[in-house]
């Protein structure tokens, strides 16, 4: 009862298990989704209305990119720390999106299902298993035809308490929980054509409003997003930056402007980007 209740809170209040992150440190979530991370500063994520492959509607209640994570929009080294949860198992380039962590970042932590997580519940837009061994993550091509019996297993987790209270209390079991400084030490094993069996995710922006988006969300979302700015407001020194200054091109990595028009553009190749409702576009 007390485990069930502790994940029940971190998942609440963190979305997830804590995550040690170092005091006044300047924090990117990477693919933050519905879960944002309560602590992180600025939020990435390219699927703003497609929720196929995640399981809430998207969040965006401070600093916010629509960016490609295998293209990050931003600076060489410009946050302390990233925060990458259940972002790269659904990565046909897991490689380029690694090395983009790494130029961006400081330091970091990534988050995903074990391979016996994906055995017992297959998700079907998941390209790969992964586990961490030894320091190392190990990256392999998912096996596309699983277990019936497994399968069966991972179903009654939904419903049998028992099994449900094991998963609460063994979860080093069922998620990678990887930490990295200076650089992350990967092996990618691929086998095969890379396939999701799932239809490729819409990434159409057209007509979006912020205000009437953030209208649609439910009672319990808001009170989340509420609570974290609250929390945020409270336990973490204000970092004073500009959060164009933040950004770069990404077919040149120069340095991003608007002009009189509030039109964003690369100060180095002059590529222009959207604002959509003040949040860059930046694809």
């Amino acid at each position: 009862m007390i485990s069930y209740l502790k994940y029940r809170l971190n998942e609440f209040f963190y979305g997830g298990d804590k995550i040690s992150i170092p005091k006044n440190a300047l924090v990117l979530d990477v693919a933050s989704g519905g879960k944002p991370y309560w602590r992180s500063d600025v939020l990435i994520d390219k699927f703003v209305f497609d929720n196929s492959e995640r399981d809430a509607d998207l969040i965006i209640d401070r600093d916010f990119v629509v960016g490609d994570v295998t293209k990050l929009p931003f600076k060489d080294k410009t946050f302390d720390f990233v925060i990458a949860r259940h972002i790269l198992e659904h990565l046909s380039d897991p490689e380029s999106f690694l090395k983009e962590l790494q130029r961006v970042g400081r330091a970091g932590y990534i988050e995903t299902p074990s391979s016996f997580s994906e055995s017992l519940f297959g998700w079907p837009f998941h390209f790969w298993e992964i586990d961490v061994v030894e320091g190392i993550l190990e990256i392999k091509t998912k096996n596309k035809i699983q277990n019936n019996q497994l399968k069966k297993i991972g179903k009654c987790f939904d419903v049998d308490k028992n099994l449900k209270r094991f998963s609460f209390e063994n979860r080093n079991l069922f998620f990678t929980a990887f930490y990295w400084e200076d650089s992350i030490h990967f092996n990618i094993y691929r086998e095969g054509v890379l396939e999701k069996m799932v239809e490729s995710q819409n990434v159409n922006l057209n007509n979006f409003n912020l205000k009437e988006y953030q209208s649609r969300l439910n009672l319990k979302v808001k009170i989340k997003i509420l609570v974290n700015r609250i929390r945020r407001k409270i336990f973490v020194k204000k970092i004073n930056y500009k959060f164009i200054d933040l950004l770069s091109c990404i077919s040149c990595h120069g340095d991003i402007k608007t002009d009189v028009s509030n039109v964003l553009f690369c100060q180095k190749c002059a590529r222009k980007y959207e604002y959509k409702d003040n949040i860059p576009v930046i694809l």
